[in-house]
């Protein structure tokens, strides 16, 4: 098991490291998402905390990177946040799928089509950091590797959980079904909202039902829809 932690930054210290390192913390991910001030503000606040929590991390032997959430007002920032991350030499950059906002219009931030190849072009272009994606974008990992990976696929519920600022237990961070309790086995073992998760591939419909990427990919509960570029021929 591994305990990670994916924060803004904000109030982070170099005493708070320690005592996170010392409790057994494995990973730190700090939230940016744009290289600028001016473009990470259109859809996050916190841009100078983000990169102070950087430099502090840059000092220290735990392991940390940058989570990016891939939209339509930052996808042509995308390699210069790839040179902020090796300033700071983090380990990764996570690129993770847009998920709806209550305060976003969904359609009007998600990637095209086009905007989602061009995506895929620029990850193909970097060499000297690690990449990684969203297991929500499992998509665009098929595509990249042409090919359905044994262990991609929306993970929730198979390799992870989730336990929210109010201590309830929920399936993915970014869906309403949330349940309280407070014993992790019990939940990961009996919770009728993990076996929904665990069958997601078996509900899809469309042509994410008939996609040759259907094993490797699993669809997101969260987004539920079909603009997908990276799509296999159908079977």
């Amino acid at each position: 098991m591994a305990a990670t932690i994916t924060t803004s930054g904000v109030g982070l210290t170099r005493e708070k490291i320690a005592r996170l390192t010392a409790a057994g913390i494995n990973h730190i991910q700090v939230s940016l998402n744009g290289s600028t001030e001016e473009v990470n503000k259109q859809s996050r606040d916190g841009y100078k905390e983000a990169r102070r929590a950087l430099a502090l991390l840059a000092g220290t032997t735990l392991s940390y990177g940058i989570n990016w959430v891939a939209r339509m007002d930052n996808i042509d920032d995308f390699p210069q946040l790839v040179q902020v991350g090796c300033k700071y030499r983090v380990n990764n950059i996570n690129i993770l799928r847009y998920k709806p906002s209550v305060t976003e219009t969904y359609q009007q931030i998600a990637l095209t089509k086009e905007k989602q190849l061009q995506l895929a072009g620029m990850i193909k272009e970097v060499k000297n950091i690690r990449l990684k994606t969203d297991s929500a974008y499992s998509s665009l990992l098929c595509s990249l590797n042409n090919r359905s990976g044994l262990f991609t696929g929306c993970g929730a519920g198979r390799r992870f959980m989730a336990i929210d600022a109010t201590g309830n237990f929920r399936p993915c961070s970014h869906t309403t079904l949330t349940q309280p309790g407070n014993n992790i086995m019990d939940y990961w073992y009996n919770s009728s909202h993990l076996a929904v998760f665990r069958r997601t591939e078996e509900n899809l419909a469309g042509a994410c039902k008939n996609c040759l990427y259907l094993s490797g990919c699993r669809g997101c509960q969260a987004t539920g829809e079909e603009n997908c570029a990276f799509r296999s021929p159908l079977r």
